[in-house]
């Protein structure tokens, strides 16, 4: 990795993490795809879970007293069943493969995001929180892009913005947490992706902060708008990725 490649991750994570703090969601789904333009696919994956555990462990502890409980309690279990055929994903397939994973994981948690949004509360049976759960633990460990399912799970259920952010990010710091600990224990963490962390973590701290900061101003009615473009830069990310693999 060059120093221009290290600066280029810097500042990528620092504009996703500024965003992901202001929805609370969005950081993998836009990042991955982005960095691993540079890093390739499956260091990127690796390194954000790590990189996560940093960013969602912050916002879960900031937010604690807003988490919706009941719905965090069947939404786990699903999770940590999902992380281990997700691992097992991320070992052994091929670079290729992960990449074309990760475009369908893209453009069809994106669609999905954009076409719950602004709909009515759903009335849901519990077992659907766990099954969200379950697909993205399984996201968690293979692609590192695990948003669509909750988040989707969480405008259906009606929640408000902060109760929405909090429960998302105690869910994807346990999904993270865990995570990390399958792929340690399966030979995952290699160099490169300490590399990757080292280079990324100042941009995630400049993230934090702007984004912090930034989430006292911006005003609800702006959270539509945030995410579809969110989502839109994943989708042209992941289509220039395919286009240079």
């Amino acid at each position: 990795m060059t120093a221009q490649d290290g600066i280029t991750i810097a500042l990528i994570v620092a504009a996703v993490f500024t965003v992901t703090r202001i929805t609370g969601f969005g950081g993998a789904l836009i990042g991955v795809p982005l960095v691993s333009l540079i890093a390739g696919p499956r260091t990127t994956v690796v390194a954000t879970i790590v990189l996560a555990v940093v960013s969602t462990g912050y916002l879960a502890i900031t937010l604690r007293t807003l988490i919706d409980r009941p719905i965090l309690r069947r939404i786990i279990p699903g999770v940590l069943v999902g992380l281990v055929p997700g691992a097992i994903i991320l070992q052994v397939v091929d670079e290729d493969a992960l990449r074309a994973m990760l475009a369908v994981a893209v453009v069809g948690g994106a669609t999905l995001i954009l076409w719950r949004r602004n709909r009515p509360p759903l009335d849901l049976p519990r077992w659907v929180d766990t099954a969200a759960g379950g697909v993205a633990g399984l996201l968690t460990t293979s692609l590192s892009t695990n948003g669509p399912p909750v988040v989707v799970l969480l405008q259906a259920r009606g929640l408000e913005p902060e109760p929405f952010r909090a429960t998302l990010s105690a869910t994807f710091l346990i999904a993270n947490v865990v995570g990390m600990a399958l792929l340690g224990a399966s030979g995952q963490l290699v160099p490169d992706v300490w590399r990757t962390v080292a280079v990324a973590l100042p941009g995630l701290a400049v993230g934090q902060y702007l984004g912090l900061k930034l989430a006292r101003r911006v005003p609800t009615s702006w959270f539509p708008t945030i995410v579809t473009a969110m989502l839109a830069t994943s989708v042209v990310s992941i289509t220039v990725g395919i286009v240079r693999a």
